[in-house]
């Protein structure tokens, strides 16, 4: 039994640390052949209590700096026996374990904010309102000694008596016991009790009381009123619309000075399908500032634009100047008619610059089918000169034979 050192009564030891057989249970208990104190010493209790204090002490100071459940152990032999697999579950489990502790921290703290802060809100409440009601003291100490006087004939000639002060202590202004005449009692004034003032309060002037029985009046609003509010609202409404006419002419002058005119544009091939047809451009754009310009008609197909990259920017420019339009057409006049004109001569502006693009491009086309004509024209031409003159050759070519033909003829009859 205990000379197998696998049997269940003794330990499981790393494998690097050798064997000591004195390590076992049995011998760790306490000996019977000990002495037994007779008697528990006094200040057992005491000493326990003080070594108990100490390690909670000891493990309150190291957990603030590495606490116990990540106090990883060097020596940690049973998770070196574990394989990868075993190893990255723990692992796992040690991260998991770690961030629930974290979350737990963060929501300690956030509560122990919020109490605190709740517990600073009621400071300062409880602080407010004890300012108040020192101030409602120091008011209500301050009486007018005629109204005091007064009040207190009145108390004594139905019978009653002042009150006597109930906080601090009071002086009593010492009357006279024995009997005096009507006269002298009717002059004479009564007894009441006064408060000392603070060096504190006498240096510091009292708040005016403020009247919590006067009830404020509403406004009451005049039809001068009514048209001033409305007048008020009319500029601003005038001012934002003519901020955003300035900012749609900005956009427009930014648009048109970042154009450029193509110098060649592509147009659909008539009755081509998808075919396209690039034209140069021989006209400047300067040309076409006049719009009492108009493309000269030609006769031939109407030219369209091609949806090509070589376009893009024609029909990006087209959008984007009809987009103004749109946005000139949202801005209210308000009956206005500083703001109709200008709305008005933004709104020719930017369609004379769409009308001069368009006209550029159609010209375009009309040249392009004014030198195709051309060419036509040449071409017939050069072809009925050269047909001209194979018929002038023949008609030669006729002549000369009739020539030869009667030469002949005349020296036969010659002859005979």
């Amino acid at each position: 039994m205990y000379g197998n050192p696998w049997h269940s009564n003794y330990y499981n030891y790393p494998p690097n640390v050798t064997y000591n057989p004195y390590l076992h249970s049995s011998y760790q208990r306490p000996s019977p052949f000990e002495p037994v104190p007779a008697r528990v010493p006094p200040d057992y209790d005491a000493e326990m209590q003080n070594r108990a204090r100490a390690v909670a002490e000891q493990r309150a100071r190291r957990a603030q700096y590495l606490p116990d459940d990540d106090d990883d152990d060097e020596d940690d032999w049973e998770y070196n026996q574990f394989g990868p697999r075993e190893r990255a579950y723990l692992n796992a489990k040690k991260r998991q374990e770690l961030l629930e502790r974290q979350q737990r921290q963060r929501a300690l703290q956030e509560q122990q904010r919020l109490e605190a802060l709740e517990e600073k809100t009621r400071t300062e409440e409880t602080r407010l309102r004890m300012q108040e009601a020192m101030r409602l003291e120091r008011v209500g100490d301050i009486v007018d000694p005629c109204e005091a006087v007064d009040s207190d004939d009145g108390l004594q000639e139905k019978g009653f008596q002042r009150p006597k002060a109930s906080r601090g202590y009071s002086r009593t202004v010492p009357v006279n016991q024995h009997q005096r005449s009507p006269a002298s009692t009717k002059t004479e004034l009564p007894s009441h009790t006064t408060e000392p003032q603070s060096p504190r309060a006498a240096r510091q002037p009292s708040p005016t009381p403020t009247p919590s029985s006067e009830q404020v009046l509403p406004i009451q609003y005049t039809e001068e009123h009514e048209k001033a509010a409305s007048h008020i609202q009319q500029r601003y409404r005038i001012h934002a619309a003519s901020r955003a006419l300035d900012k749609v002419a900005s956009q427009f002058e930014e648009l048109k000075s970042k154009f450029v005119y193509p110098s060649s544009i592509d147009f659909q091939k008539p009755g081509g399908g998808e075919e396209t047809i690039s034209v140069l451009v021989t006209r400047p754009p300067s040309d076409f500032n006049d719009e009492s310009d108009e493309p000269m008609e030609v006769d031939g197909p109407q030219g369209k634009l091609a949806y090509t990259s070589k376009n893009y920017a024609i029909h990006q420019y087209f959008d984007a100047l009809d987009k103004l339009l749109m946005k000139l057409d949202g801005v209210e006049s308000w009956g206005y008619k500083g703001l109709r004109l200008k709305r008005r001569q933004f709104v020719k502006d930017i369609e004379k610059e769409s009308s001069r693009l368009e006209r550029y491009w159609r010209q375009a086309w009309v040249d392009y089918l004014a030198k195709q004509s051309s060419y036509q024209d040449q071409e017939r031409r050069s072809k009925s000169a050269a047909e001209e003159g194979v018929t002038k050759k023949e008609e030669q070519d006729s002549k000369d034979e009739l020539e030869v033909e009667n030469g002949l003829r005349r020296e036969v009859g010659v002859t005979n």
